[in-house]
């Protein structure tokens, strides 16, 4: 199962944020809403790739000629 990706600060003031994935890799850096936004982003892309588009199926007609042999 992944996890989701977390924000961690980065400076002891607190001004500058990462934005880290499951595996460690750095996906973006900023302000703590600039990461929130980058959260939302990865978020939204991750749920919408599931979905598979269904076959389209495509009709050959028996009566038409081709102009270059296949």
């Amino acid at each position: 199962m992944e996890t989701e990706p977390t924000i961690i600060p980065l400076d002891v003031e607190g001004n500058i944020y990462a934005l880290v994935d499951a595996r460690g890799s750095m996906i973006g850096t900023g302000t703590q809403q600039v990461c929130e936004v980058l959260f939302y982003i990865v978020k939204r892309a991750s749920s919408d790739v599931i979905r598979p588009r269904p076959p389209v199926l495509v009709r050959r007609a028996s009566n038409i000629r081709s102009a270059v042999a296949l």
